[in-house]
C-alpha cells in the first residue's frame, strides 16, 4: 500500500429506506492511499464518516467527486 495526496470521492453503498426497500446509493468519503486487492486489481484505501467519527475501509470502485479538489 502507499499514501496519495488525500482527496474526496464517493463510493456506493446499500442503504435501507425507511419503508425496508434497499436502494443503492453514493457516501462520500476521502481517499487517502491505493493498493491492490486479492486478486491483484486495485483497490483504494478510504476514510469513511459515520456521525462524528471516521473509520478506514478498502473499496474497488469510487467515483471522483471534481479534478483537484481541495481538503
Amino acid at each position: 500500500m502507499f499514501a496519495i495526496e488525500p482527496y474526496f470521492a464517493e463510493r456506493r453503498v446499500l442503504k435501507t429506506s425507511d419503508n425496508g426497500e434497499h436502494q443503492r446509493t453514493w457516501e462520500r468519503v476521502r481517499v487517502v492511499g491505493m493498493t491492490k486487492d486479492d486478486a491483484g486489481q486495485p483497490a483504494y484505501l478510504v476514510e469513511c464518516f459515520h456521525n462524528g467519527t471516521s473509520s478506514l475501509a478498502f473499496e474497488g470502485e469510487i467515483r471522483r467527486l471534481e479534478k483537484g479538489n481541495p481538503l
